[in-house]
């Protein structure tokens, strides 16, 4: 089963106590934590992506033995 892009990228609402958005205390600006994922993230779609060629590449491509 393929996870659903919210379950990959949950959305954190942070709310005060009157229920109004809080911004979070970077401004936007991205933390290690964040840019740590961002880069797993992008290690893992890479990973994902060589499976496929490999997988592409198996299936178009006859032996060498077969006539």
């Amino acid at each position: 089963m393929t996870p659903s892009l919210t379950s990959l990228n949950p959305v954190k609402l942070n709310l005060n106590a009157s229920g109004k958005l809080q911004q979070p205390p970077t401004r936007g600006a991205l933390t290690r934590e964040s840019v740590m994922e961002i880069e797993n993230r992008q290690r893992e779609a890479t990973r994902l992506i060589e499976m496929y060629q490999e997988l592409h590449r198996a299936e178009t491509t006859t032996p060498n033995n077969v006539n």
